[in-house]
């Protein structure tokens, strides 16, 4: 199966299957698979069947049909790229610009008065 090629619905639909061998494989009833989810049974169709609903639902099913472990690769971190490390390790300096001497002050333009109020 090559997903990229698929449409988002024929892939829902795919998970659709694959939860409902699943639940199959594990001799789970909708009504059992319902009271564990806390999902209704018209809901657990659609996904199941249609390949339609959301993502809680999906993690909820899938925790029941202790299937958890799926979804592994979606939660491990991903590598950084190695043209995002150079950006983030920021330029090197390519060059000195020596030390500088520091500036002294400038007198003020206006001369300083001590103003008597």
């Amino acid at each position: 199966m090559f997903i990229p090629s698929m449409s988002d619905a024929a892939i829902g639909k795919a998970i659709g299957r694959r939860l409902q061998q699943l639940r199959l494989n594990r001799n789970m009833s909708f009504a059992e698979l319902s009271a564990e989810t806390g999902v209704s049974r018209q809901t657990l169709h659609s996904l199941l069947h249609e390949g339609k609903g959301s993502l809680i639902t999906v993690i909820a099913v899938m925790r029941a049909l202790k299937d958890l472990e799926s979804l592994t690769a979606l939660l491990d971190e991903l590598p950084l790229s190695p043209i995002l490390l150079l950006k983030m390790k920021g330029a090197e300096r390519r060059r000195a610009t020596g030390t500088r001497k520091q500036q002294p002050l400038r007198a003020s333009k206006s001369p300083t008065k001590d103003v008597d109020w």
